[in-house]
């Protein structure tokens, strides 16, 4: 009697546990990018992504091709930098990109953008930034009146889902 109350309680135990790991959220699409600088919170426009949701193992339960257009000619609000401003780039929580952001810089010259000589880019994840907060930070030299375009890439590899997806933001230079 004994045995078979032990038994009962461990499988309830395991019923709640499997049923706790059952409810976590599967993201449906990639997450929204906000840049934080000095000025302020500004939100990064989403491009092009791929998105799958695993069944079980490495078998893909249903996946997401979305094709965006070129992002050098979406309408920004430019994000206003200072000379030599590290800035963090945030995710909601639990959805930090694995690794790190690549992407290129577009320099913007007289309202033209210089497509034949991007910058490359990446964003590394590093304690002790702002406030000593965990995150992808990155260091911007910003030169007052200068204007240029971020297009960033990040990627993900999770065990229930995993996918990549472009994001971009203008930046200027403020005195």
């Amino acid at each position: 009697m004994r045995g078979t109350c032990i038994f009962l309680t461990l499988a309830a135990l395991l019923l709640i546990l499997s049923a706790a790991g059952c409810g976590k959220e599967v993201p449906k699409e990639p997450p929204q990018l906000t840049v934080v600088c000095t000025a302020g919170e500004y939100r990064a426009l989403r491009g092009g992504f791929t998105w799958d949701v695993m069944k079980r193992g490495s078998e893909v339960g249903s996946g997401v091709i979305a094709c965006g257009s070129d992002p050098l000619t979406w309408d920004f609000e430019p994000v206003p930098l200072w000379e030599r401003e590290t800035v963090r780039f945030a995710f909601p929580d639990g959805m930090e990109p694995d690794g790190l952001l690549t992407g290129s810089f577009y320099l913007v010259k007289d309202g033209e953008i210089d497509r034949d000589n991007p910058l490359g880019v990446s964003v590394r994840k590093y304690s002790g930034g702002q406030a000593g907060e965990e995150g992808l930070y990155g260091y911007f030299d910003a030169i007052y009146g200068t204007e240029g375009i971020y297009v960033l890439r990040a990627q993900w590899n999770r065990p229930r889902w995993r996918g990549s997806c472009e994001y971009a933001f203008a930046v200027t230079g403020i005195d």
